[in-house]
């Protein structure tokens, strides 16, 4: 998301083309670059990162197999991403999900 940001930055300076100026982009290249190196040495968060899984949710919440398993999941997931650190622990993902399990039920 981030380097697309900085992609429609450099776009918008490059359409601003004065011939008397230079398009000032060099600082936004140099934070692309950055941005790049810290995807790289970091890593992406998968789903296959998150602290838990589909048995677990089965046996956390006495469900049967079936869409709501991946659909929470995903709710999870998506939870967790904002704040990875601080949000991926199994404790933390039932109690966000575990009102969604009870309205359903």
């Amino acid at each position: 998301m981030t380097l697309n940001l900085l992609d429609i930055a450099i776009a918008d300076r490059l359409g601003q083309y004065n011939p008397l100026q230079v398009a000032a982009i060099h600082e936004l290249e140099e934070l692309k670059e950055k941005a790049l190196s810290l995807y790289e040495a970091e890593g992406r968060f998968t789903m296959k990162e998150l602290a838990v899984n589909g048995n677990d949710l089965l046996q956390e919440f006495t469900l049967t197999p079936g869409p709501q398993i991946g659909l929470l999941l995903e709710k999870s997931f998506e939870r967790v991403l904002e704040n990875v650190a601080a949000r991926n622990t199994k404790k933390k993902i039932f109690n966000y999900i575990r009102p969604s399990v009870n309205a359903t039920s």
